[in-house]
């Protein structure tokens, strides 16, 4: 399996963005290096804050985060120094640290989303369920809250999962893979997470 790494940008200038930001947020990337729209494999984590409807309030040392092939990194670099547009606010991209992806037996994926049957949110949660371990029999899943984003003018749902018990190689393969569609809009994108806090959900 090709490695995967996490690339964390340093950003800088606004210090709030939607809630809801994470198609603008692809966008305004893909605005500044158009390459990363061919990229293979990439994911792009929503931005992390406080939440206060309907913004999100960012940190002083806000971060942003890519998923991506190991390969891939040059590409990515492009992205340093540059000015990104969001919802009429702008940040600047700073110099990236690189974080190899590390085994954790408890993961969660703040939106896991696919093409669902229904809109109902318990008939929605099973399906997810049964599409998981389709491809994944190892660990205890929590499939949690409903979350929606808007993608091309659409609401598209999805859930909250929570993985306890998995084995390192299970664990690498799942944060490396994703699950579900949508990762270049944060969704299907797993973190480690602390096996007592494996069912908390942590800030936006």
């Amino acid at each position: 399996m090709e490695p995967v790494v996490d690339l964390e940008f340093a950003l800088t200038g606004t210090t709030v963005v939607p809630i809801d930001h994470a198609h603008a947020l692809y966008g305004a990337l893909k605005a500044v290096v158009p390459a990363l729209g061919d990229l293979q494999g990439l994911g792009v984590h929503t931005l992390r804050g406080r939440p206060d409807p309907p913004d999100l309030l960012l940190p002083k040392g806000a971060r942003l985060r890519l998923r991506l092939p190991a390969a891939a990194i040059p590409v990515a670099l492009e992205l340093a120094g540059k000015v990104i547009r969001l919802h009429e606010r702008t940040a600047l991209v700073g110099v990236p640290q690189v974080f190899p992806l590390a085994p954790s037996s408890a993961l969660w994926a703040r939106m896991v989303t696919q093409r669902f049957q229904t809109v109902e949110n318990d008939a929605a949660r099973q399906q997810l369920l049964a599409s998981f371990r389709e491809e994944h029999r190892e660990g205890e899943v929590t499939v949690g809250r409903a979350r929606t984003i808007r993608i091309h003018g659409k609401q598209v749902l999805g859930f909250e999962m929570a993985i306890r018990g998995l084995g390192a190689e299970e664990s690498i393969r799942l944060q490396s893979e994703g699950f579900g569609g949508r990762r270049a809009f944060g969704c299907g994108l797993f973190l480690p997470r602390r096996e007592r806090n494996a069912k908390e959900a942590p800030v936006e």
